[in-house]
């Protein structure tokens, strides 16, 4: 974790609520994603990025519109990363996997719990993330992001 240069830790946008159980973004979920993005290239730049998202259709949508402003950035789609209860305990499998980035910027697109539970596995504070926000973890830092 400490040789990452920037972990931006993001929940999905708004999504559409009567569109079952994998709904897709929402029109105003598209919009927050597309501000999202602007918010995470002025952070990072056109620097190498990984994005990881989860397999969740409105994680998977948030994070191919980040993907397109961060253009060239790699996209891997991580069935962990899904906040269900079949997953909702892999914080220790992604604390191992952040080693494989350093000096690197990783974007991860998830859930709730992932935003809010994993800084605190980290040992950071609690953060207030709602749709389309999260945190940014950098020089020892993690503050609110969105």
């Amino acid at each position: 974790m400490k040789n990452l240069k920037n972990l931006i830790l993001v929940r999905h946008a708004d999504y559409d609520q009567d569109d079952g159980h994998d709904p897709k973004l929402s029109s105003t979920g598209v919009f927050q994603s597309r501000g999202l993005a602007l918010a995470i290239k002025k952070v990072i730049g056109r620097e190498k990025t990984t994005i990881w998202s989860s397999s969740a259709v409105r994680a998977k949508e948030t994070a191919e519109i980040i993907q397109q402003e961060m253009n060239p950035a790699e996209l891997i789609i991580e069935e962990k990363l899904w906040s269900d209860k079949k997953h909702r305990h892999d914080f220790d499998w992604l604390k191992q996997r952040l080693e494989e980035f350093e000096g690197e910027n990783l974007i991860i697109v998830s859930h709730l719990e992932y935003v809010r539970l994993f800084p605190l596995m980290l040992g950071y504070d609690d953060n207030n993330a709602g749709y389309a926000g999260g945190v940014l973890i950098r020089n020892g830092q993690c503050e609110d992001f969105n």
